[in-house]
């Protein structure tokens, strides 16, 4: 029987130095890029109901649990080791699908995937954050094991299954990265057929996976007597848009993802971050009119034209979500697969310099990329932690407010551990005299950020349960709250609106034996 360090490192001997770059590169690029939320334990508006982690999630469709490697207590550290291994192997896995040899390009692309803001706006849902990113790792997975393996599509479809699992949007990583190994197929293969069956694996991915989520979800919901939920259409889920809604849907997917790139959704990158998407998605364009015309496969006529047709659909794939839940729109969490896109220069030109590396087009076209992707990069990690700080300033400040309401609240008099307590919030909180600082300029959908007093955003109606989680994970105590009918009646009663507001005297007062707390 052979030693274990044997075995050990005779399989590390194995490894190539692209994939340790590949695998060393993002992890330290996530660590430059995240480091400042995970060294603490900050919360958004979903987080702070959330803090010991939420197991299930069955109602919303993702079955598969959230806690497996980082425990009901999501210590920030131990969630920063798991996203750094695993953006680790995801970008060894992009490494390997698009054949990359190029030291440099793998750097640079590993340090795009690992720093784009799209995974802060994520990471800031703290019991999320282990269901985003092995989401994510399954949904690459999937187009990995498809293209490896000659009947990879059958575990390519349990891996997306998987996915959609943890987080039904990422079935559109899935069919962004499936569409560009397909472009990258197109160009090498000058056989029809090859192409043709090509499609039909990632189509069998595709339609199997989709179909064992959807299965799975009927038997776990009865299984566990769960229905689910109208959240985001989730329980259309399976059901195509009405007719009369497919050219709007289309229209605004095509806008969408062209916007992305122009600065004007999603995202407000600094102008020289904004100039260096533009140069990459230029490049783009002419790598791959100038392979088309050099290499004539323009004369490889069906091929051709399921290429074209294959790049038109780009948009449609790339924002699949617009058709999986159609009665809302793409957000912010929804676009990681966008970063495809700038990454694809490098591997054009990683395809061009294996065929002709001293062509002088080919040699400014790298360097012409390299410099581009720099002020990119930049950018994201100075967006991504603009994101944290914003996140840390809205954590502090609900910190304090809450502190100080809870603390007026036990000093009234007749108040006990079985007083019922409401707080009511019609217009919001300190309209008047709020600093306002201005994030929205670069971060313009970033969710579970909804206002700067975190969960004392305004509620014409409804409940302040909100209220009632921020006093027990800020303060630790159990506060009772009224019911649903005490509520309303109160909110509209007289007296309340009589009451003074925050943080006034008479803010603060007992109606029908409820001490109720006016906001607004």
């Amino acid at each position: 029987m052979k030693n274990i360090s044997d075995v050990m490192e005779k399989y590390i001997k194995k490894i190539d130095a692209t994939t340790k770059v590949a695998f060393f590169s993002a992890i330290l690029a996530a660590f430059i890029s995240h480091l400042a939320y995970f060294i603490d334990r900050w919360a958004n508006e979903d987080d702070f109901h959330e803090i010991m982690g939420q197991i299930n999630m069955i109602g919303s469709g993702r079955w598969m649990p959230g806690t497996i490697l980082s425990s009901n207590f999501l210590a920030p550290v131990v969630l920063f080791v798991i996203v750094m291994i695993f953006l680790g192997l995801i970008s060894v896995m992009i490494k390997s699908l698009f054949k990359i040899k190029n030291k440099l390009y793998i750097v640079i692309i590993s340090f795009m995937l690992a720093s784009f803001p799209v995974l802060a706006l994520g990471f800031g849902y703290g019991f999320m954050v282990e269901r985003y990113i092995l989401g994510m790792f399954f949904s690459i997975l999937a187009v990995y094991l498809t293209r490896k393996y000659k009947f990879g599509f059958i575990l390519g479809a349990v891996a997306l299954a998987i996915t959609m699992g943890y987080y039904q949007s990422y079935i559109a990583i899935t069919m962004a990265l499936s569409m560009l190994v397909l472009i990258l197929d197109f160009i090498d293969n000058e056989e029809t057929s090859k192409n043709i069956k090509a499609i039909g694996r990632y189509l069998s991915m595709g339609v199997i996976g989709v179909l064992s989520y959807l299965v799975l979800t009927k038997i776990i919901c009865h299984i566990t007597g769960t229905s689910l939920l109208d959240y985001k259409g989730i329980n259309k889920m399976g059901s195509l848009p009405p007719l009369e809604q497919i050219f709007p849907l289309i229209k605004r997917t095509y806008y969408d993802f062209f916007a992305f790139f122009l600065g004007k959704k999603f995202l407000h990158p600094f102008k020289y971050g904004l100039i260096g998407q533009i140069v990459l998605c230029g490049i783009n364009i002419f790598l791959a009119f100038y392979i088309i015309f050099k290499e004539k496969i323009y004369k490889r006529k069906l091929s051709f034209i399921l290429l074209l047709i294959l790049t038109l659909l780009i948009p449609l794939g790339f924002n699949a979500v617009d058709f999986m839940a159609y009665e809302s729109e793409t957000s912010s969490l929804n676009i990681y697969q966008f970063i495809f896109i700038l990454i694809y220069p490098f591997v054009l030109l990683n395809r061009l310099e294996r065929n002709d590396k001293s062509s002088n087009f080919v040699i400014l076209s790298g360097w012409i990329c390299a410099i581009a992707s720099l002020p990119i990069m930049w950018n994201y990690f100075l967006l991504s932690n603009i994101y944290y700080l914003k996140i840390n300033d809205y954590y502090t400040t609900t910190v304090q407010l809450t502190n100080r309401m809870y603390d007026r609240i036990e000093q009234v008099l007749g108040f006990n551990g079985n007083t019922k307590v409401m707080v009511g919030n019609k217009e919001g909180i300190y309209m008047d005299r709020r600093v306002y600082k201005e994030y929205y300029q670069y971060l313009t959908y970033d969710q579970g950020l909804w206002d700067q007093f975190i969960g004392y955003a305004p509620r014409p109606t409804g409940t302040d349960f909100k209220f009632h989680y921020l006093v027990e994970n800020i303060i630790g105590v159990h506060l009772y709250s009224a019911t649903p009918e005490e509520f309303d009646e109160i909110y509209n009663s007289d007296e309340y609106d009589q009451m003074a507001v925050w943080p006034e005297d008479g803010c603060i007062e007992y109606i029908d034996d409820i001490l109720v707390v006016k906001i607004s």
